[in-house]
């Protein structure tokens, strides 16, 4: 018995497994596909302000990323389907075994049964014993046996059941199976066409080598000018919350700041986007071009974000407004502190906050600048003098 309740408790595992890796991998592939939309909607805003730009580059590219992971996505749904037709084929062939051996033995029963077939055959059967413990026992023997022949029935037919259930859900698995890789060959064909695209771009760019490495020169200053400018006004802010901090008359406001900070961290994944429909198109970090390889782009000390023109930019989390400040290229920035973390929004055409002014979460503090035909905004995050990428604290 115990032999045959593993099995089973494998099998029932497995679905429940498989069934939650592809209610998530739908969901990832539906969140995907929602991006890609928004893509498309911004590629289209930016076509009709201007053809074969950076901004229609970074789109391209972010959407062929997407194809990609989307194809990653039902990569790993067709490789669990086939994982589970194996295990599938495998509980059909024991189940088949089982029932093989199970009619042998009932054909046993049936036989012993069939030459006592007739009440008749079972009285005299009882009456030529040799005394009355004897005939006890054959009539316990021969109730037995009718018992046992009825409960066989019942298990070859729930058995059978078994079988022809596991084998609908073998054809079933297949037709899935089959499903998800037609999806995937659609996949591979929207991601040529979108790397088809992407190259059109590149080539177009690559004839305006002048122009962009003189833009990008010019953007290169801009950004370290950011970057020198932020990180002395973290820092800055940094230093006077030690001194508030120290000079704080009762601890409770330092309890305060301390609770407002262990908020923060603990929702790291899950800060809602300071956009909606959102897609970034430049990453943390630093990066290569993507028209000339050999030439690295300035060092991004946040992501790039493309929203539909005139988004409103909303605070991420509880905080206060710590400084507004014009940087050239970068527009209106603000600056909002969340116990020992900082967000700071860039490319703001309007403001709506002043220094000083406590925030709640989804809070609007502005609203983005529009350029190529939808909405840019630069946004960063820092733990203190430390920099962090927006993208791991971001809810997917």
């Amino acid at each position: 018995m115990k032999k045959s309740i593993l099995p089973l408790f494998l099998i029932f595992f497995s679905v429940a497994v498989h069934a939650q890796d592809v209610s998530r991998q739908r969901a990832e592939i539906a969140r995907i596909e929602k991006e890609i939309s928004l893509i498309d909607t911004q590629l289209s805003a930016n076509r009709k302000a201007q053809k074969s730009n950076m901004a229609e580059l970074s789109l391209l590219k972010k959407k062929v990323a997407n194809r990609e992971a989307i194809i990653s996505q039902l990569d790993a749904a067709i490789k669990e389907y086939d994982r589970q037709i194996l295990l599938k084929q495998s509980e059909i062939a024991r189940t088949s075994r089982e029932l093989d051996t199970m009619k042998s033995r009932f054909g046993k029963l049936v036989r012993e049964s069939y030459k006592i077939r007739d009440s008749k055959v079972w009285f005299v059967y009882i009456l030529a014993s040799d005394g009355i413990n004897e005939g006890y026992r054959r009539w316990k023997y021969l109730q037995a046996l009718s018992t046992s022949l009825r409960d066989k029935t019942s298990e070859l037919k729930e058995k059978h059941a078994a079988l022809e259930q596991a084998k609908a859900n073998l054809d079933q698995l297949r037709i899935d199976a089959s499903k998800e890789r037609e999806k995937q060959n659609k996949e591979y064909e929207q991601l040529k066409a979108a790397q088809k695209e992407t190259d059109k771009v590149i080539k177009s760019l690559a004839g305006k080598e002048k122009e962009l490495k003189k833009k990008m020169a010019a953007k290169r200053k801009e950004t370290e000018k950011l970057n020198k400018e932020i990180e002395r006004i973290i820092a800055e802010a940094v230093r006077k919350a030690k001194e508030e901090q120290q000079r704080a008359a009762s601890k409770k406001a330092v309890a305060a700041d301390y609770k407002l900070s262990g908020e923060f961290a603990s929702n790291k994944g899950r800060l809602p986007w300071p956009v909606d429909g959102g897609v970034v198109v430049e990453k943390f970090g630093q990066h290569n071009h993507p028209v000339f390889k050999n030439i690295k782009m300035p060092y991004n000390n946040g992501v790039n974000i493309s929203a539909p023109a005139g988004s409103r930019v909303k605070a991420v989390f509880d905080g206060v407004v710590k400084q507004i400040l014009v940087i050239p290229g970068y527009n209106q920035c603000v600056l909002v502190q969340h116990g020992s973390y900082f967000t700071f929004y860039c490319k703001l055409k309007e403001v709506s906050v002043k220094a000083g002014q406590n925030v709640r979460t989804g809070g609007v503090i502005g609203v983005a600048d529009v350029e190529d035909g939808n909405s840019l905004l630069h946004f960063e995050l820092w733990k203190g003098t430390e920099k962090q990428n927006p993208e791991l604290w971001l809810r997917k």
